[in-house]
């Protein structure tokens, strides 16, 4: 929506009033629109599923293979319906708790560590008398999640330069939030505003390797990515974004 917290007001019982502004609502008379998401946050009882051609909610949020098939039903999407121009949204809960890799990436963890994250350990995010031990296997499996992330959006990316779509693409990469392991006697998120928790990736591929290597050292927020596309698009920016 580009707006902060304050001013779209969703919550859990709040789904994403039809008159504030949405990225989608400039876009979507551009680009035919297509949404993969594994649910929950991004259901369209939140009020997610305007302005889309195709909007496809995974049964899969609870399998370790969720972002395979993410990029699986992508690329078969992509494939099946080669349309001049697409405007394509993503979502995985990968990496996210419960922190359970698949079977080649917990190959890779240190010896005796637990195999999933939580279950068995309780999700208690105030609660810091975990041990140094299960510190290090939450973190260790939580790594396992983001290379197994990374692995397989390498080959999302590697699938779209074969089929000669990646350099003239515009691609943006974030997250909604990052985890605390202690650090600050919390576990998880969603209970602190430490940098740990708000500090999240934020990369945009350009078209033709335009900006290419550039890094921007300016403070930014997920909120500047709706005027941004917008921008670089052609299409108006609302005037109380």
């Amino acid at each position: 929506s580009g707006l902060h917290e304050f001013r779209h007001r969703v919550t859990k019982a709040a789904p994403l009033s039809r008159e504030k502004p949405h990225l989608l609502a400039g876009i979507a008379p551009r680009f035919p629109v297509i949404q993969f998401n594994d649910d929950v946050w991004l259901s369209g009882k939140m009020g997610l599923a305007r302005h889309h051609d195709g909007f496809f909610v995974s049964d899969r949020t609870e399998s370790v293979y969720a972002d395979r098939t993410l990029f699986a039903n992508a690329r078969t999407f992509i494939a099946s319906a080669p349309f001049p121009s697409l405007f394509m949204f993503l979502h995985t809960y990968k990496a996210h708790a419960p922190y359970e890799p698949g079977a080649e990436f917990r190959s890779r963890l240190p010896q005796g560590c637990r195999q999933r994250g939580w279950p068995p350990l309780h999700r208690s995010q105030f609660d810091s008398r975990l041990t140094e031990k299960e510190r290090m296997e939450l973190e260790a499996l939580y790594d396992a999640e983001l290379e197994q992330l990374g692995h397989h959006l390498h080959g999302f990316f590697l699938w779209l330069k074969q089929a000669g779509l990646y350099d003239r693409s515009l691609i943006v990469l974030t997250s909604d939030h990052g985890e605390e392991f202690g650090e600050h006697g919390g576990w998880f998120h969603g209970h602190s505003l430490y940098r740990e928790i708000h500090h999240v990736p934020l990369y945009i591929k350009f078209p033709g390797g335009k900006y290419a290597g550039r890094r921007v050292r300016d403070a930014v927020s997920i909120i500047d990515v709706l005027p941004t596309l917008l921008d670089l698009v052609g299409v108006p920016v609302p005037p109380n974004v």
